[in-house]
């Protein structure tokens, strides 16, 4: 896949949008961004007391993106500030064909379009690249944000895993979603 992808988007409030392909000299701020969003909101599979992603952790998966041809990791920048991140994680063996795509954006930064953006790179990049039939996700049932947007990008819902999350003492369901290119 297209490893070095380079966009600029001009936002709503009049600030740029750069959306660029991860390197491996940017685990330090992805590890960072995870961090903050998994305390920022519940709508991730981790929060702030179990988040996994550490720096170490951060530089190992940036690397075997590296390794996986149809995967990529994107990440969105306002005024040199990184404020969100998209990858696709290509599945292995048998199930080389499909990504399992995830996204996670500042809450000082949400609604201004900018998943919107980076679902569009991604899913472009892969489209050209050819080498995916599907990507797959998890989804809250209850992030009606996330549902939107999943929904417009074409994501269909396949299933859902009942009450497979707890966060403050309570069950959530997980809306299963695929894309078909």
């Amino acid at each position: 896949m297209e490893k070095a992808l380079y966009q600029e988007h001009r936002l709503k409030d009049g600030r740029m949008l750069v959306i660029r392909s991860a390197g491996a000299e940017d685990y330090k701020a992805y590890s960072r961004l995870l961090h903050r969003c998994g305390a920022e909101t519940d709508n991730l599979s981790f929060g702030a007391e179990d988040c996994p992603y550490t720096e170490e952790y951060c530089r190992s998966y940036l690397q075997s993106l590296e390794e996986k041809p149809a995967s990529l990791c994107l990440l969105a920048f306002v005024e040199d500030a990184l404020v969100g991140e998209i990858s696709l994680n290509q599945l292995p063996r048998r199930c080389a064909h499909t990504a399992e795509l995830g996204i996670c954006i500042i809450q000082d930064c949400c609604g201004m379009g900018i998943g919107r953006l980076l679902m569009d790179a991604a899913m472009d990049a892969a489209r050209r690249d050819g080498q995916l039939h599907s990507l797959c996700l998890t989804v809250d049932a209850d992030n009606e944000a996330g549902l939107r947007l999943y929904s417009r990008c074409g994501f269909q819902e396949y299933g859902r895993y009942r009450a497979s999350v707890y966060i403050d003492g309570a069950y959530h369901d997980m809306v299963l979603m695929n894309y078909y290119f």
